[in-house]
């Protein structure tokens, strides 16, 4: 049964479980955010944002102690937002613009800012939850992934698993259509780009002109495909309108809106309503995080359980 809340549809987690069980042979895509490689020791947009403010303050007062360097102890957090708020340039703490400002602000230089993406991403190992991608690609199930991260996890955790991952990003976006997809193949489509080789898009002004072959192709792919997405806030506005535009449009693709928790933010909130109100259905759900939600998916699609011989993550977080 689908629960409302202001005009919200929720699907209590096991109602989603039967949801994907009765429809595991249709197809799905997903689309990952930052929540999703947290526990493949990738730092959250969150700890990015505080991480950039941190250097910016200490960059501006160099005599500070070496304690301020911890930039999640609360203490340390108090004393780098008053020195921002009292500059008066800063955005305010907690909107959706300071990912793109600090990153921009502190890394003011394109080749920095991919220098700095490079240095959180590389020599990661995936997660449970990324484990779980070839299986579900391999069962038929799973058509493409849509990322705004810059990690290889996807593309790590695929190898040797019997799917190739074809990695298409703002350099290679002619792959998108130059190709027939295999059904041994998963796109995995970089919406930010890659820090290895190409463009990178995180500024608030390299976000909101994000590829417009990217937005055709993703508004196209979720039609007649059910989307699942996971470890995403929503804090990108050339994203959630192109959500928007797909979900204005006729289709049967099922929206499923993967949260972690209870709570619905604004901007995903208004999405859902958007595409009820133009007959589509959408839905939030609210999750213990990407590594136990994609491992039940898992579960639930591969009916042979002896094929996940994967264990409860000990830490959820996003």
């Amino acid at each position: 049964m689908n629960v409302k809340n202001d005009n919200i549809s929720k699907l209590q987690f096991d109602e989603f479980l039967r949801a994907i069980g009765i429809s595991k042979n249709d197809t799905f895509s997903l689309l990952l955010g930052a929540g999703c490689s947290i526990n493949s020791d990738i730092p959250s947009a969150e700890d990015c944002i505080w991480e950039w403010k941190r250097d910016i303050y200490k960059t501006n007062n160099p005599s500070v102690l070496g304690w301020i360097d911890n930039y999640k102890n609360k203490k340390s957090q108090t004393i780098i937002q008053n020195w921002l708020d009292n500059q008066g340039i800063y955005p305010e703490k907690n909107t959706k613009e300071e990912y793109s400002f600090y990153a921009y602000k502190c890394y003011p230089i394109d080749e920095h800012r991919r220098q700095y993406f490079e240095k959180i991403c590389s020599g990661k190992t995936p997660s449970i939850g990324y484990k779980t991608i070839p299986i579900l690609a391999k069962s038929g199930m799973l058509d493409s992934v849509w990322t705004t991260n810059l990690d290889d996890l996807i593309i790590t955790a695929c190898a040797g698993k019997g799917i190739q991952a074809i990695e298409i990003s703002l350099d290679t976006v002619q792959r998108i259509n130059q190709r027939t997809q295999n059904r041994k193949e998963l796109p995995v489509i970089k919406l930010h780009g890659d820090f290895k080789y190409g463009e990178l898009k995180n500024t608030e002004k390299e976000l909101l002109n994000q590829d417009e072959c990217f937005r055709r192709k993703l508004i196209d792919y979720i039609q007649d495909k059910h989307l699942i997405v996971i470890g995403y806030s929503g804090r990108d506005a050339s994203l959630m309108d192109t959500l928007k535009e797909a979900y204005s449009k006729k289709g049967g693709g099922i929206l499923y809106w993967c949260g972690y928790g209870e709570y619905i933010n604004a901007e995903v909130e208004n999405l859902i309503t958007i595409a009820k109100q133009n007959g589509r259905n959408a839905f939030y759900i609210p999750t213990n995080g990407f590594d136990s939600t994609l491992r039940k998916i898992a579960q639930i699609v591969v009916e042979e359980l002896s094929l996940i011989h994967i264990s409860e993550p000990t830490r959820q977080a996003e």
